[in-house]
């Protein structure tokens, strides 16, 4: 979903060579979101 997003975005107003920056800021911004999710995960289960 995001990925969908951030390459569709960047990709539709940016030229060919920012295509490989644009895409590596999405997967940046997918692994910190994901670590995200997995801390917020992991920090409930250790409520329970």
């Amino acid at each position: 979903m995001v990925l969908k997003f951030c390459s569709k975005n960047y990709l539709e107003k940016n030229p060919k060579k920012i295509e490989t920056i644009a895409l590596t800021i999405c997967v940046k911004l997918m692994l910190k979101y994901h670590l995200l999710v997995k801390a917020i995960r992991f920090k409930k289960e250790s409520i329970y």
